[in-house]
């Protein structure tokens, strides 16, 4: 691996590493906030319980492999594959918790609003990423396919009353 390729994964590693400690901070700003206003809420709805509480060890994870990404020189496309479903899972167990917060505490309309931008933003990113790189539309494919089941299946569904 070139010099190049070392100074491109510690920037990434740099970016990535911003980005999780945010989510991080305000998803235990969001759970802490739930516990003080009613915590009761935890107990009686195990999904958002689970989805909120498993965000930050995801997010935290992701964190921890692509800062190793920073200073390692093998096993770089796994770490950042890991770091990569990590932060992927935990993310939209982030965007989950708000979604089914929105259901519950403002309304299911406004609840599927947030559900329904946060998908269009995926695809309009992938949009961009893939017009000029064709060769990335598989992976982006996969990519949200997997970000959108996971919003339907622990966000959607929940806040609509399935389970």
């Amino acid at each position: 691996m070139g010099r190049e390729d070392i100074e491109k994964n510690r920037i990434k590693a740099q970016i990535h590493a911003n980005t999780n400690i945010t989510l991080i901070f305000i998803t235990c700003t969001i759970f802490a906030f739930v516990i003080s206003v009613n915590s009761a809420i935890l107990k009686d709805d195990y999904v958002l319980a689970a989805q909120l509480t498993l965000a930050i060890p995801f997010l935290m994870t992701s964190l921890l492999a692509h800062s190793k990404l920073a200073e390692s020189k093998s096993n770089i496309k796994r770490l950042d594959s890991f770091g990569y479903i990590c932060y992927t899972i935990g993310y939209t167990f982030f965007v989950n918790t708000i979604g089914i917060l929105l259901a519950t505490f403002v309304s299911l309309q406004i609840s599927m609003f947030f559900f329904s931008a946060n998908i269009i933003m995926a695809l309009l990113y992938s949009t961009i990423l893939t017009s000029h790189n064709i060769s990335q539309i598989k992976s982006r494919l996969v990519k949200d396919v997997f970000f959108i089941l996971l919003i339907v299946l622990g966000g959607i569904l929940h806040s609509l009353g399935y389970y």
